[in-house]
């Protein structure tokens, strides 16, 4: 399974939010107040049934997406935690989010993590995945990413060039605040709409611009966030919340004592001192 580029990236799609407004009525339907009532053939009769009204929604007014079509232990969805909302999980599968009723357990789980939602025999339940391959080789809607290695030819305010082995690639970028220096290494993560077309720059890592850093405390916040606080060679002090940055990790398996490889593109004086974090390796 390979790691979805979701969020924090200049270039990123937007995602689709489904199942957070009402269900649009198909044909044969009509929709009354916010619900939609279907007419189903029951022997000679008709009845009317609700099939997205309150009693289908949080508190909030997320639509809960129905799994009574799942055999226990079948797995109802993958992806990433986005959300725990009391007796709902907010999961991002793909380009959707979705919300489902769940069990309520928490607290082995964090915002941002890969997790399954498995058809449970009272109550649906998480587990955690076991990702294999976290580099990032898509985006959340499937369009394949390059990573490409190599030195900066030139740049300016809309492309730069890097050389790559024996070819020299053009890249067009969307971050104002970018500044390359010729000659600098960089890795771009890039992706083409077509053969015709310049690479555009999904993510640039700068490699001047990385640490390693010892996780030296791990902190669950109340909304299921994940905070680090971590030390350079020089005993630095560094705070990052690792459910809210991008990652080629499984946060879930982070430990004190591990040794993670930050790239950044500033550094904040702060106590701890915070990072503006591009992506975080282990």
């Amino acid at each position: 399974m390979k790691k979805i580029i979701v969020a924090g990236l200049v270039f990123t799609l937007a995602l689709s939010a489904v199942g957070c407004g009402p269900k649009e009525a198909e044909a044969g339907e009509v929709s009354v107040d916010n619900a939609t009532v279907v007419s189903v053939e029951n022997g000679a009769d008709k009845e009317a049934v609700l099939v997205d009204g309150e009693e289908n929604r949080t508190e909030e007014g997320y639509y809960i997406s129905p799994t009574d079509e799942f055999e226990l232990g079948d797995v109802i969805t993958a992806g990433e935690v986005m959300e725990f909302d009391g007796k709902y999980i907010h999961i991002i599968s793909g380009d959707l989010v979705q919300v489902y009723k769940y069990d309520g357990n928490n607290k082995d789980f964090y915002i941002g993590q890969s997790v399954k939602l498995l058809k449970g025999e009272d109550e649906d339940y998480l587990t955690k995945t076991d990702v294999k391959d976290f580099s990032v080789t898509h985006t959340n809607m499937g369009h394949p990413i390059d990573q490409i290695d190599g030195t900066v030819l030139s740049f300016d305010k809309e492309h730069f060039v890097v050389k790559s082995g024996d070819n020299e690639i053009k890249f067009s970028y969307y971050d104002e605040n970018l500044q390359l220096v010729k000659g600098e290494e960089i890795q771009v993560y890039g992706m083409k709409f077509s053969e015709s077309e310049d690479y555009s720059s999904v993510m640039i890592l700068q490699k001047d611009n990385q640490m390693r850093l010892t996780v030296t405390e791990l902190t669950r916040t109340d909304d299921g966030s994940l905070n680090a606080l971590l030390k350079d060679k020089d005993n630095g002090e560094y705070s990052i919340n690792l459910s809210h940055v991008m990652t080629e990790l499984d946060i879930a398996d982070v430990k004190v004592g591990d040794e993670l490889t930050v790239f950044y593109k500033a550094i904040m004086e702060s106590y701890p001192m915070q990072l503006d974090v591009v992506i975080i390796r282990k």
